[in-house]
This record gives C-alpha cells, sequence and structure tokens, in this order.
C-alpha cells in the first residue's frame, strides 16, 4: 500500500482504531486494578437505594491504578458500592462490598495527607486508598442504620 493511499484510508479507519485501543487499555486497567477479580465476588445486583452517592471520587487500587476522579462511591446499609464511569470502564462492573469484608486502615502520604487504605475480603484480595473525608461521609451515612 503506498502513502498516498494510507492516508486516503486514515481518516475513516482512525475511528475503529481509537476505540480498539481504548477497549485494550480499559481492560488492561481493570485487570492491574484487581476489578474483575473483585466483580467475581462483590457483584452488584442493584437491589438497595443508596444512603449516599459520592460521584467524580478518585482513589487508587491494585498495581497503582489511578481513578482520577472517575469512581461512584456508595453508602448502602450492607456495604460499600464501588463503580467506575463506564467510559473509563466499559467491562468493569458495579462492586458492593459487605462492611464485614472491609477492613480500613488509616495512613498519610507527603505527611499531612489523610488517606485511608481498604483492604476488601479476608485474606484481602483487593483494595482501595481513598480520602479519609470521604471515607468519613460514607461512614457516617452508614451509621444511624447500624445503631
Amino acid at each position: 500500500m503506498t502513502d498516498e493511499a494510507l492516508l486516503h484510508w486514515f481518516p475513516y479507519a482512525f475511528p475503529f482504531l481509537f476505540v480498539g485501543m481504548w477497549l485494550i487499555v480499559t481492560t488492561m486497567l481493570g485487570f492491574m486494578s484487581g476489578w474483575f477479580n473483585l466483580q467475581q465476588w462483590y457483584s452488584d445486583e442493584g437491589r438497595d437505594e443508596p444512603l449516599v452517592k459520592l460521584g467524580g471520587q478518585s482513589g487508587a487500587m491494585g498495581l497503582g491504578v489511578s481513578f482520577s476522579g472517575c469512581l461512584v462511591l456508595r453508602s448502602y446499609p450492607s456495604g460499600l458500592g464501588l463503580a467506575v464511569w463506564r467510559i473509563f470502564g466499559p467491562f468493569q462492573k458495579p462492586l458492593l462490598i459487605p462492611w464485614r469484608e472491609i477492613e480500613a486502615t488509616e495512613k498519610k502520604y507527603l505527611f499531612f495527607i489523610r488517606m485511608v487504605r481498604l483492604d476488601f475480603g479476608r485474606p484481602s484480595n483487593g483494595r482501595l486508598t481513598i480520602r479519609s473525608k470521604v471515607w468519613e461521609r460514607l461512614i457516617q451515612a452508614v451509621k444511624p442504620t447500624i445503631v
């Protein structure tokens, strides 16, 4: 194929190449973050109504995969709901982790940024690190239902 023929077909082929690459990259991030492993254990059936829903949140999962501003965190009476914006995780299903399966550990990054590392399962089969303020809002929403 000559350069001229390639340049002629490129505008038509580019959208398919872009979408294909996007799907490959988001799928790799799903594996590296541990999301696909977690969704086989903690699938969210969508039965309950959340007590609080926090969209546009950031967090880190698995092998250093950062979800910057594209996480949706929900607090249910039964557990913590996790979802990623569909555009950034087309194959990542929403998760619902029971409260009894979550172990929270406070951490400080750069000496002053308070974060919480959430380990899922016993033994841990996944983790998420989020800001302490976000974790506190999720817990405060569910406390009245536990008492």
